[in-house]
Order: C-alpha cells, then structure tokens, then sequence
C-alpha cells in the first residue's frame, strides 16, 4: 500500500482510506477540539492514527479489522463522554447545508421533539467550530441500517411500514416534504436488540470485534425507525401558495415525475417513494 506523508508528519489518512478523501482530513482535523467538546471520536480519526491492517501484516484482510469500517458521507462516530453513550455527528458546511440544520432543528425543537408521532432523527448538540464560521457539527443517536436484520414476522414488517408513514405524515402536517425517501434514509435504534452494544458499523460483531455477537428479534424486542437526512428536503409556508419544486435529486430513479415538466408537488413526490421502499424491501420476510 502506498503511503502518503500528512502536513503533520504522520501517515495521511488518504493513503489507507481513499474513498474518504477529504472526509477523514475534517475529523483528524477536529478530533481533539471535539474530545473537549465532550465527544471522543473512534480511534481510526485520531490524528496519530495507524491503520491496525498495517500495524498487524499477517492480518488476511483489512475487512477484519474494526477501523476499517467507517460511516459513509461527511459522518463519524463516536462516545458522548458524559454518559457513554455512542453516537453520530455529521458535518455540515454553511451556507450549503443551512436548509437541513435549519429542518433538523426545528424538528428536535419543542413541541415537536416530544410528540410521539414525530419519526424524525433527534439532535442531541450543535457544535461550531472555533476555527471555522461556516463548519457546523451536528450530534445525533448512533442508529444503525435496519435493512441489515431481516423481519421475522408479519407484525414485523407492518410495524416498519406503520412507523416510517407516520413520521412522513407527521413531516407533511408540518409542512415539510423530504424529498429523497428512499430506504437508507430510514434507520433504526437497533440497542434494543443486543444485551451489548455492537460495533458502530457492522451490528452484528462486538464493538470490539472479536467476536459475533446475535440480535434478538423485533418481536422480542420492539424497536423504534427514524428518517434522516433532510438535504433535499422542503419547507412549505401557506403563505407562499401551493406547494412546488421545480428540481428532482432523490435517490428513486423510477418516480414518475421525470417524465413530465416543472413544477412539481413534494408532498405527492414522498407519497410515491415511500411507497416503493415498502414494495422493494419489506417482502419477504423470514417468519419461523
């Protein structure tokens, strides 16, 4: 593997992990601002950092080991060092990101952040870098890929569907159309599921990975879904008429909507590509 020499004299973080360029330059970067901030992040972005693939050369692949495996997009996580707590902060740069700090805060704000309807990804702290006006990094719960543990019942799979069209009904009365539903922007707090808490990426190795460790069901277990990432997302005041986009950037290539001309209807947008992440990814499920 080549390595490359970081204007810190240790090993860039580009040379073992390519595909994060420059991703992993912001957390290095911040790593011990936001250790003082109360948030430890992961060991694979301290900025002293030597992949353990290369520190251990008879390790078969790096796939084995546990930092290699990284969230995907401008994410990392990391431990809350007040409690413990595992958790995700996302990097938003101003004034690019404003209109999904913007969302995200108003939909942990009070009254919303206690009404149960209310699916949408908690904020736990905003931290704003000291060094930089326009990084912003938002802390939220670790949750993981629901679509990593297949449903087990039927009951499963209508509490899925249930809760995901509830916090899309709950966004719609407030106004605000997502605007790229699609099935990785639903995620669940899997704690529930395991008597320990799992590796931050792969849920079903130990955090440590040493070892597998095996989920209980949904059933046994119920757990709770949540939408995330409103970058395309819309607000719509009544004071501004009816309710049209006139881009389209979800992720669902199938929607109907690229086939005729601007301006569009959000609302009905959502209603469509929910609709497909039932279709595709709910049946079948694996009942016993």
């Amino acid at each position: 593997m080549a390595q490359l020499t970081s204007r810190r004299g240790h090993k860039s973080f580009n040379a073992a992990r390519p595909d994060r360029e420059p991703e992993d330059e912001v957390w290095r970067d911040n790593y011990e601002w936001l250790e003082k901030s109360g948030y430890q992040l992961r060991s694979c972005w301290h900025p002293d950092w030597t992949p353990s693939w290369e520190a251990s050369p008879e390790t078969i692949s790096r796939l084995c080991c546990e930092d290699s495996h990284v969230p995907i997009g401008p994410l990392a996580d990391g431990l809350r060092l007040s409690d413990g707590k595992l958790v995700m902060i996302k990097h938003l740069v101003l004034p690019e990101d404003a209109n999904e700090l913007d969302l995200l805060m108003h939909l942990s704000s009070e009254p919303y952040s206690t009404i149960y309807e209310n699916y949408s990804i908690p904020i736990y702290a905003i931290l704003r870098a000291p060094q930089s006006t326009d990084s912003v990094f938002v802390v939220m719960p670790l949750l993981r890929n629901w679509a990593g543990l297949p449903f087990r019942t039927l009951g499963e799979v209508i509490g899925f569907c249930q809760q995901a069209f509830t916090g899309l009904l709950f966004m719609h009365r407030l106004g605000i159309a997502h605007c790229d539903c699609k099935w990785n922007n639903i995620l669940v707090d899997g704690s529930p599921l395991f008597d320990e808490e799992p590796h931050p990426i792969v849920m079903r190795r130990s955090r440590d990975f040493s070892r597998y460790i095996w989920p209980y069901t949904r059933t046994q277990r119920p757990v709770r879904y949540y939408w995330i990432d409103f970058g395309l997302s819309y607000r719509h005041l009544p004071t501004t008429g009816t309710p049209l986009i006139s881009t389209l950037a979800c992720g669902d290539r199938s929607i109907p909507e690229q086939f005729t001309d601007p301006p569009w209807n959000p609302f009905a947008l959502d209603v469509y590509c929910a609709g497909n992440i039932m279709k595709a990814h709910s049946p079948p499920c694996q009942c016993s």
